[in-house]
């Protein structure tokens, strides 16, 4: 689905900021720029499977910026969009937000935004980006498929992809 879209950023762009809307929340410009390149980032590079306490206790003191970065943003991007993956693993998505938080604000101590936004609302980002994962789920739903997950979580992402598939929704759920 990803390889059809021309402008990755752009698309990761309007999808974050629908999630927000949906949220009922806005970021500061510099965090909403940081999320989209972090999106687009994360759609090209493949992912790695170490564990995040490992990167941090590997770090040097010359590279740990970069290891708290990638920290930070492996964090906020495995839990907004694997959260369960992770809950199957006897993970919890607040253990990944809290290593993210504290990565992020050890950033922001050396340079202020947008680690220091990222630090305060890693929670709010998190749901965001499980909204942009809903959405790109949605893209490749079949309207049955897109009622059932929406019949679970009543995600506006998905709500949005049955309306363009020409269905209404009632309240009650029936569709």
């Amino acid at each position: 689905m990803i390889d059809d879209v021309k402008d990755t950023r752009a698309f990761f762009q309007k999808i974050f900021l629908e999630s927000l809307r949906d949220l009922r929340a806005t970021v500061r410009p510099e965090v909403e720029v940081y999320v989209v390149f972090l999106l687009d980032e994360m759609s090209r590079t493949p992912y790695s499977e170490e564990p995040l306490g490992n990167m941090l206790l590997s770090a040097g003191d010359q590279d740990r910026s970069i290891i708290l970065r990638q920290v930070g943003d492996r964090s906020l991007f495995v839990s907004g969009f694997f959260e369960e993956r992770l809950r199957e693993r006897g993970i919890s998505t607040s253990y990944y937000a809290s290593l993210g938080s504290s990565a992020y604000g050890q950033l922001a101590a050396r340079y202020r935004e947008p680690f220091e936004s990222m630090a305060l609302h890693m929670d709010l980002l998190q749901r965001a980006l499980r909204g942009v994962r809903e959405a790109c789920d949605a893209m490749g739903l079949d309207s049955w498929s897109a009622h059932r997950a929406w019949l679970q979580n009543r995600s506006p992402a998905l709500e949005r992809r049955m309306a363009r598939l020409g269905m209404i929704v009632f309240a009650d759920g029936e569709a």
